[in-house]
């Protein structure tokens, strides 16, 4: 379950247990001379599926990454038919059954039990950063995952009376929180939907009314308890981005679109099963700040793979599974086996669904478990029934045992070491890894080689051995063997290449080697390459951009560094930095700039860095004249309408002098704009709409009050922040926030019995008041001599935060140092002894306070023990043993 078992070392633990398992059960078979196998409707569309996988893996664009899924997918197919033959009563799939739920419920129980460390601490439920996943990388997967065991757990519950009736109904209540909590869309969505397949077929089988009951008031008492718990607004919300969807929504349907033209390039077998991460960034359109391993749908990601005959042997299984299933299961007389066969199947179901949006299918966990129910669904439907399905019998001849038990062995061990070679290669390459950050390059080519050896195919291996040679390159001073460094790096990355032909970073690794040994020509046909795999990542613009600057071909790199700078602005000073090196010109520099408001006004921060003020004002200038055409459309009505119009690029040139150290301007652009908003305040027309909302205006007199306390004019400040108290009086988090800037900078200017009776009001005014309310009023409260004052106010501070350790640590230590300056040593020693046994590592001067109380009250041998306890913690720290002799001398006097 390590993140959702996708990591080498989990996939090679499951490999190995499913191979030896399979082993076992085949060898316990021969003892009796006698293979029995049962032949189901799904053999002959899984057998097709398998040979679309192998002819897939030949043709491959990079046949390591398509053997090491299907690998993964004939495991699956071994677990699926190793319990079809083996799971033969009804006690073995109720056992089986059981242990999923078991730990489905304990593992649901435990991701809401660690959300932030609290338990089911749902009141603090944060939509940005609770996203439940435990064990797994994504939420998503992890609804994905408890998606198949609740409909299993349900399956039980109508199979139980009585306690563990009641445990089951828990169990599952704490699933379906857990899924919901997940804020996974499409595992909520997968979850109604087996819901309904779970009704809809229970309502065809004998006493269906009785479970839809059930069903329908544990749907009830789910909804309940995440209420109770705080979280269905969360819950609300998150659904309700399906009507506006987010960043990463808008981004799957643009991978949706691309990934149809990966298809139609080779629709009938597709580019390799496991391959679409690979291949993916050459039809991508969607920004590179977004990176797709996957094209978050398994159907159009699968028929990228392996084809449309690949995607139909697909869909015919899954049309037999539940076409089949649900005639079977109907007719299953067995109540328990049937509601376990329904709930496995309403399981799959959920999958299916959440799939359109989502790869559960390349999470081996998910994949594993969907096998599984796949298998319970076919075997609850065997039990007690008059057409249980057809036996195969292999006559194994006693003179061939021996033959036999040795080719099974033979093809085990082959087998296993087939699957542990990624893990152990990938323990070869992180060892190497380990050893070029030590630049013990020969123990690094020992281990690459290695790597190479045992998982061969690896084009990753393969590069590293080339990022090696480079290394090796850069570190001596010979140029004879930096050129054979270089071309065995060339040569290593063309061998990466031959192996995975698609992946554009080998071949910029291959152009930077390239450009070493002077071959301009070939290294710029490499970049170029590097460019056509992957058309939007800005990173290959912006390398083969400094290639041509290198060059001295200015205009093919001012092009390039464009383009790079269409895909992702944050190469915008990287790409300055490199043309103010060669040509530290305005002229230079703005080539390179798109025509875009937004890097205009970025290139104009970096001219005054550079302090060309004019430059800088005049890119601002032109900034202006690049807004967007609503923009311009407002403040031309507003003009008309004799309006005074808040233009959204003047605040943005405000900050930027603001940055740029320039406050006076940043202060008149300010004022200028608050004079427009009050004069806006007094008109009113039907053009209201294009002017800025009341959240910008806030923002203006906070902004403005800003730049007045770091210049020192704190009076000002204030004065401009008590006026937008009065603009907005029933705005609470206007009148907090603007209260406590006013605070803060009566505070700075010293006036502490005015900051004193806002603070007062700050914490008074709210339920649970912020920390460090409590933590300024006490040190004021301490400047000016007030230190009871200050020991009663971090007293309340830790009475409303008792279970934030680390804020309760530094209250405690400003209470302390407080009962010091009172000289109540007897409060305070106990108070500094409580903070450095709370401690692995306490401060140093903890123990020098607490000495230093010790001297003064003439415990000398105590304030040397609680030295000679700091040194221990800080053996390195001279004061310490400097204090230490002190008070030894002090002691014999």
């Amino acid at each position: 379950m390590a993140h959702g078992a996708v990591e080498t070392w989990s996939v090679a633990v499951m490999h190995t247990v499913t191979i030896v398992i399979v082993m076992l059960w085949i060898l316990s078979m021969a003892k009796e001379n006698n293979l029995i196998f049962y032949r189901t409707p799904l053999d002959l569309p899984v057998m097709l599926l398998l040979l679309i996988t192998v002819i897939s893996t030949s043709f491959s664009v990079y046949p390591y990454a398509s053997r090491i899924h299907a690998y993964k997918i004939i495991n699956y197919v071994l677990i699926f038919f190793f319990l079809i033959n083996t799971t033969k009563n009804k006690r073995d799939i109720i056992n089986l059954v059981r242990t999923i739920v078991v730990f489905g419920g304990v593992y649901a129980i435990a991701a809401l039990a660690f959300v932030k460390g609290n338990l089911l601490g749902f009141k603090i439920f944060s939509l940005e950063q609770n996203f439940i996943a435990l064990t797994f990388v994504n939420h998503n997967h992890f609804a994905g995952f408890l998606e198949m065991v609740i409909w299993l757990c349900l399956g039980l519950v109508l199979s139980y009376k009585g306690i563990k009736h009641i445990i089951l109904i828990c169990l599952g209540m704490c699933i379906a929180v857990a899924i919901l909590f997940s804020l996974s869309r499409g595992g909520t969505i997968g979850l109604l939907g087996g819901l309904l397949f779970f009704i809809i077929i229970t309502a065809f089988c004998r006493g269906g009314k009785k479970s839809i009951t059930i069903f329908l008031i544990f749907s009830a008492v789910v909804l309940l308890a995440v209420t109770l718990l705080g979280g269905f607004d969360p819950v609300f919300e998150r659904m309700s981005t399906l009507k506006a969807p987010t960043i990463s929504g808008e981004s799957r349907l643009g991978v949706w679109k691309d990934t149809l033209i990966m298809i139609k390039e080779n629709p009938w077998f597709g580019r390799g099963i496991g391959t679409f991460k690979y291949v993916y960034s050459r039809y991508q359109t969607e920004s590179i700040m977004f990176s797709f391993n996957h094209a978050h749908n398994s159907y159009l990601e699968l028929t990228s793979e392996i084809g449309i005959i690949g995607i139909l042997s697909c869909i015919l299984i899954i049309a037999i599974l539940f076409i089949g299933g649900i005639k079977r299961l109907i007719a299953q007389h067995d109540k328990q086996l049937q509601a376990i066969g329904i709930g496995s199947l309403a399981g799959c179901f959920s999958v299916l669904i959440h799939e359109i949006t989502d790869f559960n299918f390349y999470i081996p966990s998910n994949a594993f478990l969907f096998a599984v129910c796949a298998a319970i669904s076919l075997i609850s439907t065997q039990i007690h029934i008059n057409k249980p399905f057809h036996l195969m019998h292999i006559q194994l001849l006693d003179r061939r045992n021996g033959l036999f038990y040795f080719v099974i062995l033979l093809l085990s061990i082959l087998s296993i070491a087939g699957v542990l070679s990624p893990f152990i290669g990938n323990m070869h390459h992180k060892e190497a890894e380990e050893q070029m950050m030590l630049k013990n390059y020969d123990v690094a080519y020992n281990a690459l080689k290695s790597a190479i050896f045992v998982d061969a195919g690896n084009a990753e291996h393969i590069a590293s051995m080339g990022d090696l040679m480079v290394k090796n390159a850069a570190a001596t001073g010979d140029e004879a063997k930096k050129r054979i460094f270089y071309s065995n790096a060339i040569t290593y990355y063309d061998d990466a290449i031959a192996a995975c032909p698609v992946r554009g970073y080998y071949y910029t690794k291959k152009a930077f080697s390239l450009m070493k040994l002077d071959k301009s020509k070939e290294a710029e046909e490499a970049f170029n390459k590097a460019v056509y795999l992957s058309p939007m990542d800005a990173s290959n613009y912006f390398n083969i951009g400094t290639f041509y600057l290198g060059q001295g071909d200015t205009d093919k790199a001012y092009q390039e560094y464009k383009k790079a700078l269409r895909f992702d602005e944050n190469y915008l000073e990287p790409i300055l930095d490199m043309i103010w090196e060669v040509s530290p010109y305005y002229d230079s520099l703005s080539q390179s700039v798109p025509e875009t408001a937004e890097l205009r006004k970025s290139f104009a921060n970096y001219l005054f860095k550079k302090e060309l003020y004019n430059a800088g004002n005049k890119e601002l200038s032109f900034a202006s004249s690049l807004e967007p055409t609503e923009e311009k459309l407002a403040a031309s009505l507003a003009q008309k309408l004799g309006k005074s119009y808040l233009n959204r690029n003047d605040i943005e040139m405000a900050k930027i002098y603001e940055k740029a150290g320039i406050y006076d301007k940043a202060i008149s652009i300010y004022n200028q704009l608050i004079t427009k908003y009050r004069y806006n305040q007094q008109s009113s027309g039907f053009f209201q709409r294009f002017f800025h909302d009341e959240s910008d205006a806030q923002l203006l007199y906070t902004a403005l009050a800003n730049l007045y306390s770091k210049m020192g004019r704190y009076q000002e400040a204030i004065n401009i922040l008590q006026e937008g108290l009065k603009k907005w009086p029933n705005d609470k988090r206007v009148q907090r926030d603007m209260n406590i800037e006013i605070a803060t900078n009566y505070t700075k200017q010293a006036q502490y019995d005015k900051a004193v009776p806002i603070y007062r009001q700050l914490i008074n005014a709210e339920n649970r008041p912020r920390a460090d309310f409590y933590l300024t009023l006490a040190a004021i409260y301490s400047r000016t001599s007030q230190y009871q004052e200050a020991i009663n106010t971090l007293q309340k501070g830790i009475k409303i935060w008792p279970d934030n350790k680390q804020l309760n640590w530094v209250l405690k230590v400003e209470m302390a140092a407080n009962y010091n300056r009172m000289n109540q040593y007897d409060k305070a020693i106990p108070l500094y002894r409580q903070l450095i046994d709370e401690e692995n590592r306490p401060r140093a001067d903890f123990y020098l306070t607490l000495a230093a109380m010790y001297s003064r009250t003439s415990q000398y041998q105590e304030a040397i023990n609680t030295l000679q306890e700091g040194v221990k913690k800080w053996p390195d720290d001279i004061s310490l043993h400097r204090q230490m002799l002190e008070y030894r001398k002090m002691k014999l006097n």
